[in-house]
């Protein structure tokens, strides 16, 4: 099963200089958690969550007004995949750099949608009337544990 298989096609993008505000507003319009910051030419340099805009106007004691999209993902490296890529290795690639989300991409880096956990764990859940699915359900816990790992030492 390759990435282009069960990503999502339709995503949504911002320029790094969005304010928090105008992210936070296409998050509510589009009730979505996350949104992809992407350059002029269409190549994603970021991503930006619910959780990180919160965060943003909280650590910083400035309004959501005053603060960019640059201003969060600044000094962070952006993970991407390709839509051939199998969806084994994305998975993997989510387990080691505790990630839920990669953007996908073309050849030239420009956005062509995005994979989550989500996405993932739907692709694995059999369906009414479908196949077997190529990737079982158990092939995600690896990076599931990884993504998650955090929370079961903060909740213990």
């Amino acid at each position: 099963m390759n990435v282009s298989e069960i990503m999502t096609k339709k995503v949504a993008s911002c320029r790094p200089e969005a304010t928090l505000a105008t992210v936070a507003g296409l998050m509510w319009s589009e009730n979505i958690g996350s949104v992809v910051a992407v350059d002029a030419q269409g190549v994603p340099v970021g991503i930006v969550t619910d959780r990180d805009i919160a965060m943003a106007s909280f650590l910083n004691h400035r309004s959501l007004w005053d603060l960019t999209v640059q201003n969060i993902i600044s000094g962070h490296t952006l993970r991407t995949c390709r839509p051939e890529d199998s969806a084994e290795s994305a998975v993997e690639a989510m387990r080691a750099y505790e990630i839920r989300r990669l953007p996908v991409v073309d050849g030239k880096g420009r956005l062509l949608g995005i994979l989550s956990l989500g996405d993932l764990v739907s692709a694995a859940e059999p369906g009414m009337g479908r196949k077997k699915p190529d990737l079982p359900l158990h092939a995600l816990e690896p990076a599931l544990r990884a993504v998650f790992a955090h929370h079961a030492l903060t909740t213990a």
